[in-house]
């Protein structure tokens, strides 16, 4: 029976995948073949009476280089992220984390150089967040994530000239401590 191609892996997901397997030792990776919600599959304990399953959805984007005369920090760049606000409440007890790959300079490079910074957000704790600062129910949440040089990582969408003080002070909005932070992936195992 001829097989056709209905998925195809993502570059991001590959990505993902890669670091898991360095990271979470003993675990394998797998990607379902059928569109769940899900991803990344790690799996721990095949064999054994005891199992452990963690899953993942990632969103990737282009790299949207910020001007000067933009109100972003000059010298970043922006990732656009548009996750399904209805299937991330939907999948809540089906995705353990949101991984967004986005891109940044690295500027420990002799060029200007795109590196790639992993945002891995716990499902419930990202659909909190936009709930919190989003003023009317959207059937996808637009993101606009700036990883800085520091670490610091913004969400920039809906912050204007106008509002650019109050907006970027919000607690709801740094996603910086969760930029690499591999560790809560690791202590969930």
């Amino acid at each position: 029976m001829p097989i056709k191609n209905f998925w195809s892996l993502e570059a991001g997901e590959a990505m993902v995948a890669e670091e898991l397997q360095k990271r979470l030792r003993g675990w394998e990776i797998f990607f379902p073949v059928k569109d769940v919600g899900v991803d990344i599959v790690a799996v721990s304990g095949i064999g054994s009476s005891v199992r452990r399953v963690l899953t993942f959805q990632v969103k990737e984007s282009k790299a949207f280089e910020n001007k000067e005369k933009s109100i972003k920090p000059v010298n970043t760049v922006t990732n656009w992220f548009s996750p399904d606000s209805s299937k991330a409440r939907r999948f809540l007890s089906r995705v353990d984390f949101y991984l967004f790959v986005c891109s940044r300079y690295d500027f420990r490079q002799p060029k200007k150089t795109l590196t790639a910074d992993y945002v891995i957000v716990p499902s419930n704790e990202l659909v909190r967040r936009l709930t919190s600062y989003r003023s009317s129910p959207e059937k996808k949440w637009y993101l606009y994530l700036c990883v800085e040089q520091s670490g610091r990582c913004l969400d920039w969408r809906g912050i204007s000239r106008k509002n650019v003080k109050a907006e970027t002070t919000r607690p709801e909005r740094d996603y910086g401590a969760f930029v690499n932070n591999w560790q809560s992936v690791i202590s969930v195992r």
